[in-house]
C-alpha cells in the first residue's frame, strides 16, 4: 500500500481545517441571529423577538426583508414588481422588487418557498448559502493553503453569513479566480458576469482582466473575455428587462436614490453631513472614476514583465476604491474584500487590522441604533474612519503586492519537454530545495536574483505560446503564511 507523502498529507489536512472552519463559522452565524426569531409568530410569520435586534446584536437583512420586501408572499421577483418613488427616498419596493440584482433576487425567492416564518427563512437561507462558503473556502485552500483561514475563520463569517446574501457572490468570484489560475480566462469572465448579476462588484474585475489580455498581446482573448463576461450578465438580466423593465430597473433606481444617512456607514454622512444628495452622488461617482483610472495606471507601472498585468491586484484595489468612495458601505461588504486578502500577498497586519475594525464598526453601529450612547457613537465613528483609512492604503498595497499562487503553466512541444526535464533534474545536476516556477505567471512576483550562485536566473524555454515572452527560471521555494 502506498504511503501518503508528507506534502499530500499537509495539503489534505489544510483542506479539512479550512472547510471545518467554514462550517463552524456558518453555524455560529445562524445561532448568532437566533435571538431575533422564534415564537411567538404572528399570522405573517413575523417574530416579536425582532424588537431585540440591536440590543442583542442579532439583526439581519434576511429576517428584516421577510416583511420589509414581502418575501412572505413568495412573489416571483421582478416580473410584476415596481418601485413607488413617492414613498421615499429611496422609495418603496413592491410586488417582488428588490434592491439586489437578479440572481440574488431569484435566490431570495427560491429559499423562501419552503419557509413559513422568519426563523425558517433564516435557516433555509443559511443552509443554501453554506455551499458557496464551502466552495470559496475549498478553492482558496487550493490556491493559498493555510492563508484560506483568513477567510474561513474570520469573525466576519460569523457576523455576515446569515446577515445578507453575499456568500453567493463571494463563491462565484473565487471560482472565477480559480478558473483563471487554471488558464480558463473565458470561464473566469463568465463567472464574473454571473457574479455581477448577483452583486455588482465582480463586474469591476472584467476591466483589468480584459487589460491583462491586451497587455499579453492577445487581442482576440481580450475581446472574448469582454464578450463572455457581458454576455453571461446579459443572459441573466435580459429576460427580466423584456418582461418588465421598470421592475428590473427598480433595483438600480432604489440604489441611486439612497441618501447618505446613518444606515449607509459612509464617509459622506460622518464627515460631510451637509452635502446635498445630488452633490454626494456626483462626488461619489467622480471619486470612484478618478481612483479607478489611477489604479489601472498604477497597475501598468507595477508590472514585473512587459507582457504581464496584475489584473487581480488591480481589481482588488478597484473594489477598495468603490467601498471607500461609494455613498453606501453595508457591513457585510467586508466579505467581498476577504478573498483578496487571502490571494494577494499582503502582510498579516492588514487583515488583522481589518478584522478588528470591522468588528468595532459592526458592534458599534448595532449599539448606536439601540441606545445612541456616547460609547456606541465613538465606536461607530472609529470604525467608519479607520475602515476608510485601511481601504485607502489597501488601494496601493494590493497593486504593489504579488499573488500567493502561480498560474498553471501552459506548455507544449519542446517547451514542455524542457520544462519537464528541468523539474525532474534530467537537464543537469539536481537542485535540492528548489523548484522551477514560471516567472511572474499570474502573480507578477519577481524571482529573487543573486540569492545564491546556483539560483541565478536561467531561461529554459518559452512558456506562453500566446506571447512567447515568459520563461522558466529557477527560484528558491518561497513559503509564506
Amino acid at each position: 500500500m502506498a504511503v501518503p507523502r508528507p506534502e499530500s498529507v499537509r495539503r489534505h489536512g489544510t483542506l479539512v481545517v479550512v472547510l471545518a472552519a467554514v462550517v463552524l463559522t456558518v453555524v455560529a452565524s445562524y445561532f448568532s441571529k437566533a435571538p431575533c426569531f422564534g415564537p411567538p409568530y404572528d399570522e405573517q410569520g413575523s417574530s416579536a423577538n425582532f424588537e431585540n435586534r440591536h440590543r442583542l446584536v442579532c439583526y439581519s437583512d434576511v429576517q428584516m426583508l421577510w416583511l420589509g420586501r414581502g418575501i412572505v408572499t413568495k412573489t416571483f421577483p421582478y416580473v410584476d414588481a415596481h418601485r413607488d418613488a413617492a414613498d421615499g427616498p429611496p422609495g418603496a419596493m413592491l410586488d417582488g422588487a428588490y434592491e439586489y440584482p437578479v440572481l440574488t433576487g431569484l435566490f431570495i425567492w427560491v429559499t423562501s418557498l419552503p419557509a413559513h416564518d422568519e426563523g425558517q427563512y433564516v435557516a433555509w437561507t443559511t443552509l443554501a448559502l453554506a455551499p458557496f462558503g464551502l466552495l470559496a473556502g475549498f478553492l482558496l485552500a487550493l490556491l493559498a493553503r493555510r492563508r484560506a483561514l483568513i477567510f474561513a475563520a474570520a469573525p466576519a463569517m460569523v457576523f455576515y453569513t446569515s446577515y445578507n446574501w453575499d456568500l453567493l457572490v463571494v463563491g462565484l468570484t473565487v471560482a472565477a479566480v480559480f478558473a483563471w489560475q487554471r488558464r480558463r480566462p473565458g470561464l473566469c469572465a463568465v463567472l464574473l458576469g454571473l457574479g455581477a448579476a448577483a452583486k455588482i462588484y465582480p463586474g469591476f474585475l472584467l476591466l483589468p482582466l480584459t487589460i491583462e489580455r491586451l497587455v499579453a498581446r492577445d487581442v482576440r482573448g481580450a475581446i472574448r473575455v469582454a464578450v463572455l463576461g457581458a454576455g453571461s450578465w446579459l443572459a441573466v438580466n435580459l429576460p427580466f428587462t423584456v418582461i418588465n423593465f421598470d421592475g428590473w430597473w427598480a433595483t438600480y433606481a432604489f440604489q441611486g436614490s439612497r441618501t447618505a444617512d446613518l444606515t449607509t456607514n459612509s464617509v459622506y454622512f460622518w464627515g460631510f453631513p451637509d452635502l446635498s444628495p445630488t452633490t454626494v452622488n456626483v462626488l461619489s461617482i467622480t471619486l470612484i472614476a478618478v481612483s479607478w483610472a489611477g489604479i489601472v495606471a498604477l497597475g501598468w507601472f507595477s508590472r514585473t514583465a512587459p507582457s504581464q498585468y496584475p489584473w487581480l491586484q488591480v481589481g482588488a484595489a478597484m473594489l477598495c476604491a468603490f467601498l471607500l468612495f461609494n455613498k453606501v458601505y453595508s457591513p457585510q461588504y467586508f466579505l467581498w474584500v476577504q478573498p483578496f486578502l487571502v490571494l494577494v500577498r499582503v502582510r498579516w497586519g492588514w487583515w488583522v487590522a481589518y478584522w478588528i475594525i470591522d468588528a468595532v464598526l459592526f458592534l458599534g453601529i448595532n449599539r448606536l441604533f439601540h441606545d445612541s450612547g456616547h460609547l456606541a457613537s465613538q465606536a461607530a465613528v472609529l470604525g467608519v474612519w479607520t475602515k476608510s483609512v485601511i481601504l485607502l492604503l489597501l488601494m496601493v498595497a494590493f497593486v504593489r503586492a504579488p499573488l500567493v499562487f502561480t498560474r498553471q503553466a501552459a506548455r507544449t512541444g519542446q517547451a514542455a519537454r524542457a520544462g519537464q526535464a528541468a523539474l525532474t533534474g534530467q537537464s543537469g545536476a539536481p537542485e535540492t530545495g528548489r523548484r522551477c516556477t514560471l516567472l511572474g505567471e499570474g502573480s507578477g512576483s519577481p524571482v529573487r536574483r543573486g540569492a545564491a550562485p546556483s539560483c541565478r536566473a536561467r531561461r529554459l524555454s518559452s512558456a506562453d505560446p500566446a506571447t512567447g515572452r515568459e520563461g522558466w527560471r529557477w527560484s528558491r521555494v518561497h513559503r509564506s503564511w
